[in-house]
């Protein structure tokens, strides 16, 4: 099976690709995924585990959460061969102060805005 790991040389990325054998596609390896180029090499896996993300929560930070996060997101799946799988990591904190109702958050908790930053924001975009 044909693995491929973006923001495979984090910290959780490198654990993920070395349990996979997969290859790696970050800044690190010098590959984007805002690059329309870069991400055609998703076409050409079975699996890609998406673990890229920006992830600041300064207000500062804002567009590149939202490019990062979003649209690298739909360059990948814009690629995707057909039936293969991808599977995208987020946060739960996509559903603010809602989650902290439960101790296992269920996917029916509410994503209303709650003051989340654009991180959270563009994690939920990404997800929908």
């Amino acid at each position: 099976m044909k693995v491929l790991v973006t923001g495979g040389s984090g910290y959780l990325g490198t654990h993920v690709r070395r349990f996979f054998s997969a290859e790696d596609l970050s800044r690190r390896s010098r590959l984007d995924v805002l690059s329309p180029l870069d991400t055609t090499r998703a076409g050409f896996y079975e699996v890609v585990i998406h673990l890229a993300a920006f992830s600041s929560k300064n207000p500062a930070d804002a567009e590149n959460c939202f490019r990062t996060n979003v649209e690298g997101t739909v360059n990948l799946l814009r690629e995707m061969a057909p039936g293969s799988v991808f599977i995208l990591a987020s946060t739960k904190d996509v559903y603010g102060a809602h989650a902290d109702h439960y101790a296992e958050v269920p996917e029916s908790c509410g994503t209303e805005f709650d003051a989340q930053t654009a991180l959270e924001w563009s994690k939920l975009i990404a997800e929908k």
